[in-house]
């Protein structure tokens, strides 16, 4: 029996064939290619070129997703810069408002502190001018008083001495002591 032969076909104790590919080389990637071309034919031909084609549109389509994510993630990282820039203006504005408003009232809260203070060290004053003027006012009328009593206080001891005289010649009668009696309590209403 006769074996047939194809063309691309190796005996198996044979070294090179046709195209000198000896049977140890078909396992290099260009062999291995031509075997499928030949197991396959054409159609592994198609199959490959559309699994090249959708590796490819693949590929471009994931590059083209890793540059619109990149291009959203920059687009976000700068509106969150710029809210941040925003907040931090905003913030340190608002801190500066608050610090004025702490100046303004602590110039205030000092400003009524000194008026305050003038304005009681003016009443002390006063308050002081005007206990001084009291005591010397108690102290003249005190000596006034002293004075204007101690006067009557002779004039009574006069009268009761000139009273006494006159009750011990027996010179006084009634009459006499109740005027005496009168003209001592009009002058102690005085």
């Amino acid at each position: 029996m006769e074996t047939k032969k194809y063309p691309g076909s190796v005996d198996a104790g044979s070294s090179p064939d046709n195209n000198g590919t000896s049977i140890h080389d078909l396992t290099a990637p260009e062999a291995l290619q031509r075997i499928r071309a030949i197991l396959f034919g054409e159609e592994s031909q198609k199959n490959d070129a559309r699994f090249q084609q959708i590796a490819q549109l693949i590929d471009k389509r994931l590059g083209d997703l890793k540059s619109d994510m990149d291009s959203r993630l920059a687009d976000v990282a700068t509106s969150i810069g710029e809210a941040q820039a925003r907040n931090a203006e905003r913030i340190s504005e608002e801190a500066k408002q608050r610090s004025e408003i702490l100046n303004r009232l602590e110039h205030l809260i000092a400003d009524v502190d000194a008026r305050t203070s003038s304005r009681i060290d003016a009443a002390e004053t006063r308050v002081n001018e005007v206990a001084e003027i009291s005591r010397r006012d108690l102290a003249e009328t005190r000596d006034h008083m002293t004075a204007g009593v101690s006067y009557q206080i002779e004039q009574l001891k006069g009268f009761v001495d000139d009273a006494v005289a006159g009750l011990a010649h027996g010179k006084a009668d009634k009459q006499a002591l109740a005027d005496w009696f009168e003209q001592l309590s009009s002058r102690l209403r005085d």
